[in-house]
C-alpha cells in the first residue's frame, strides 16, 4: 500500500498468463473504492522514461488473493470466463501463498 514491493517470486509463463487473466477479471468484477482504479493507482512508475512497461509483467497478490474471498458462484463464473477450472486457480494461488508464507 505504501508503494513498496513485498515479494518478487518467479513463476512459470503458463501460470503467469492464467493469473494475469484472473487479475484482470477481478479488476472488472470488484467495485473500485474511493473512485480509484486498482490497476492505475497501484502501478509502479519510474521517474525516468523506460523502454519497457514493468507494470505489465507484475501480478498484484492483494488483488489475486481476493479470489479466496469470493463466493463459490463468483469463483466458478470467473473460472468459466477465463477458460480454466476453479481447482487450477486455487492450486496456483495456494502454491504462491506457500512460497511467500516463509516471510
Amino acid at each position: 500500500m505504501d508503494g513498496g514491493i513485498g515479494y518478487v517470486i518467479p513463476i512459470s509463463e503458463k501460470t503467469f498468463r492464467r493469473l494475469f487473466i484472473l487479475q484482470n477479471a477481478i479488476y472488472v468484477m470488484k467495485p473500485h473504492y474511493a473512485g480509484l482504479n486498482p490497476k492505475s493507482y497501484r502501478a509502479w512508475r519510474s521517474r525516468r522514461r523506460e523502454l519497457i512497461a514493468p507494470q505489465r509483467n507484475l501480478l498484484d497478490g492483494d488483488i489475486l488473493f481476493e479470489y479466496f474471498h469470493l463466493s463459490y458462484v463468483e469463483r466458478s463464473e470467473i473460472a468459466k470466463k477465463i477458460k480454466t477450472s476453479t481447482d487450477q486457480l486455487l492450486d496456483d494461488l495456494t502454491e504462491i501463498f506457500q512460497f511467500t508464507c516463509h516471510f
